[in-house]
């Protein structure tokens, strides 16, 4: 039985369900960005208005990092049903699907930790305005610890023949756990 397996009823549905939210999100994204971008550029650099724009504006950012990343990649792949690009293109698409996915949820705790900020101090606020040093410092670790945290993938991803004792090849993306099992 050495050849590749048939799609499975799930995989038609992943397909279906990623071309939607690829057809959806990446438009509404676009539109999100460029919206948040022009109050963001239009605002008083130190107000409370352009701290939470700056980080919608980079939560935007890692939401279509996840869209190009992660979803357009994992569309495609299912299309084909195979791995087509190379061993660099496997660990690359790895290494950026998970610092996209750490830099979503990292942005969303500096979110947090600027809401925490502002609860605790809202009378110091009100007083003399808002830096957004203190935010751009929490997002700079965000996006600097998505990437960091990332590099693994690259140790751990790698291309598979999954049909090494037949005429016919199937190559796939898979870490290595799955490969030695």
């Amino acid at each position: 039985d050495n050849v590749p397996p048939e799609r499975l009823p799930s995989d038609t549905v992943q397909l279906v369900f990623l071309t939607i939210v690829l057809l959806v999100g990446l438009p509404s994204n676009c539109l999100v960005f460029t919206r948040i971008l022009t109050l963001y550029k239009a605002s008083h650099k130190d107000s409370v208005k352009a701290g939470f724009l700056l980080l919608k504006l980079n939560l935007t950012i890692s939401d279509l990092m996840l869209l190009f990343f992660y979803a357009l990649p994992k569309l495609l792949w299912n299309i084909t049903y195979e791995w087509k690009g190379t061993d660099g293109m496997c660990k690359t698409h790895n290494y950026l699907s998970m610092a996209s996915y750490y830099l979503s949820s990292n942005i969303i705790v500096c979110i947090a930790l600027d809401r925490l900020r502002t609860v605790l101090g809202a009378a110091k606020i009100q007083a003399r305005g808002k830096s957004t040093k203190s935010i751009r410092l929490l997002l700079f670790f965000a996006w600097f610890f998505a990437f960091a945290w990332s590099c693994p993938q690259f140790v751990v991803f790698q291309t598979v023949n999954v049909l090494p004792n037949s005429n016919t090849t199937w190559i796939q993306c898979s870490d290595v756990w799955t490969i030695q099992s």
